[in-house]
């Protein structure tokens, strides 16, 4: 054991460590998979008829994109709540996996789609002026994805609508 002639150095860093890296470190995360990226993934596997969980949507998209995930778990040290994410490309990318053709759409165009069975999406929303974003799926997690947080609140940022190719 190494003697220490003056702890308040120590202290002092060590408060300030704690103080400047949130409590992420005293923090438990959720695990991902109970985040809402793997469950408007889920849903979407749901609705196109693609058996599936949201445990192993999550793991998958974990093990394939080595570098979200360090910076997922990097961020989490600030803010547990950051060890939820999931990343545009990540979500793009599990779909096309499992046949399901993935378009990016605006507000303006979606709103122009019919709405029939046929007509599915995932959309990544936000309240204005926060930074709390939500996926989720269309039509079942949400009727009316701008108006998620409240009609004059509701930022959307991404829609991803999406076409089942190749049905074995």
């Amino acid at each position: 054991m190494i003697p220490i002639s003056n702890p308040k150095p120590l202290s002092i860093m060590m408060l300030t460590f704690l103080l400047t890296t949130g409590c992420g470190l005293l923090q438990k995360s959720r695990p991902h998979y109970n985040s809402c990226g793997p469950d408007a993934v889920f849903y979407a596997f749901r609705w196109h008829g693609i058996e599936s969980s949201r445990y192993k949507i999550s793991k998958e998209i974990l093990k394939d994109h080595k570098a979200y995930s360090l910076l997922r778990d990097t961020l989490s040290v600030f803010n547990a709540g950051l060890g939820e994410l999931t990343f545009p490309k990540e979500i793009k990318d599990e779909l096309e996996k499992y046949k399901i053709k993935v378009h990016s759409a605006s507000l303006g165009e979606f709103k122009k789609l019919k709405k029939d069975k046929d007509t599915t999406a995932i959309v990544l929303v936000r309240p204005k002026g926060g930074l709390k974003y939500h996926w989720l799926f269309y039509p079942t997690q949400s009727d009316s994805p701008s108006s998620y947080f409240g009609s004059l609140t509701t930022v959307v940022d991404k829609i991803y609508t999406l076409t089942r190719t190749n049905i074995d």
